[in-house]
């Protein structure tokens, strides 16, 4: 929140969250000009969009190509005209998590 309110920038994409999407934190973030979408998941994964001053308009919520999928990895707004996604890759680490990014290729976003 401190950094948000010294740099101000137009548009944040967050990654990793790690909060289930009712603890997401936008009544604060409000309080400081900015409006987000989000999608939360209680262990490694959660991303979001925020936009200052302005609504992101949610326009996707997970990855595309695998309707199965529901890890919340994945998110795309529009801000302003302007399409934004935020992804959440893990790092390869060898522990449970989202087998399937490996297998997101050949899909159209």
């Amino acid at each position: 929140m401190a950094w948000l309110a010294k740099t101000e920038p137009d548009i944040v994409c967050l990654q990793e969250l790690k909060a289930e999407q009712r603890a997401f934190p936008a009544d604060t973030l409000r309080s400081l000009g900015y409006r987000a979408v989000w999608q939360g998941e209680r262990s490694w994964n959660g991303v979001a969009i925020l936009a200052r001053d302005q609504d992101p308009v949610l326009t996707r919520s997970s990855l595309p190509g695998n309707p199965q999928d529901g890890q919340a990895r994945y998110i795309e707004a529009a801000v302003n005209g302007i399409l934004i996604a935020s992804i959440y890759l893990p790092n390869g680490n060898p522990q449970p998590g989202p087998s399937s990014i490996t297998n997101w290729h050949g899909s159209s976003v």
